[in-house]
């Protein structure tokens, strides 16, 4: 008997062995063909199951981020805000505060104020005991050189500062009366650091004095110094006098900041004049040898910042 098959062809042995036949109708269920149409899905009817642009790649060429297309943008620190629009996209800042709109977020942003000056009074006390007696030499601290540096959080909450260093001009053959006549005593290379965490004190801030780019208000505490220099003292203005390094650990008062221009200037200011700064011992050997402690106390004046 001769059978005919109309509208197919009998395939050939290797596509019988994958178990079906081509034939001129629609595929038979449950498999796919390529579709490069740039629709969704992969040309049977039931979406997102194939490789409808023919990449290679899940997903249907559509365009549409998250099927498949590409990578989904990131948001590297968890903040709600993509990496490719965060202004500090390292560590979480919602907000995107921003103090000087130099396009850093206050959290990775520091203003930093590396033009300093200023003249702060203070006293230095000289104490050689009952004996030989003490005495006050009014000082003023001329700053030539300095860096504070204000870090600002995401809320407008607090404000951070840290008084980095601080230079002086030197001073010299200042006149201490103790009992047995007059020491002369110069200050040189006087200067201080911070000797705390970074940005050891802070203050209350504001939402709108972050708009107005000011920061206003006073320190929480004192600001923690290591101060050093070389004292020079001697009781005859006419010899060399006996050095002295010093090495004070101290604070310096609790103070006033008044920052304006989103940080393009500002002023510190000091009106604690009963303060002691620092404190330490030093040595006279002429005309006797004598254990002087020291000490200064009180800071009385302004620091003008600009960055």
């Amino acid at each position: 008997m001769k059978i005919t098959f109309l509208h197919c062809a009998p395939l050939t042995l290797a596509l019988a062995t994958i178990g079906f036949t081509a034939c001129g109708g629609d595929e038979p269920p449950g498999t796919d063909s390529l579709d490069t149409t740039g629709d969704t899905g992969d040309g049977d009817g039931d979406p997102g199951d194939g490789d409808g642009d023919g990449d290679g790649d899940t997903g249907d060429g559509d365009g549409d981020p998250g099927d498949g297309d590409g990578d989904p943008p990131t948001d590297t620190d968890m903040d709600g805000v993509f990496d490719a629009d965060d202004n500090c996209p390292d560590i979480a800042n919602p907000n995107q505060l921003d103090f000087d709109a130099n396009g850093i977020g206050n959290v990775c942003d520091v203003q930093v104020f590396t033009s300093v000056s200023g003249t702060i009074d203070t006293t230095a006390n000289a104490d050689a005991g009952a004996f030989a007696g003490s005495c006050s030499i009014p000082l003023e601290l001329i700053v030539t050189m300095g860096e504070v540096r204000i870090q600002l959080d995401d809320d407008a909450a607090v404000a951070a500062f840290e008084i980095v260093s601080l230079d002086f001009e030197d001073i010299p053959d200042k006149e201490c009366q103790l009992n047995f006549g007059t020491a002369y005593v110069s200050l040189e290379d006087f200067g201080v650091d911070n000797n705390g965490e970074p940005f050891p004190v802070s203050m209350p801030h504001s939402t709108a004095d972050h708009d107005a780019g000011a920061v206003v208000g006073s320190s929480d505490m004192p600001h923690p110094t290591l101060a050093t220099g070389i004292i020079l003292a001697t009781t005859d203005p006419n010899e060399e006098p006996m050095p002295s390094d010093l090495n004070l650990d101290g604070t310096l008062a609790v103070f006033t900041a008044n920052i304006d221009g989103a940080g393009a200037s500002g002023t510190l200011a000091w009106a604690d004049a009963e303060h002691v700064v620092a404190m330490d011992t030093f040595m006279i050997t002429d005309p006797i040898n004598l254990n002087i402690e020291f000490e200064l106390v009180g800071l009385v004046g302004p620091l003008i910042l600009a960055p």
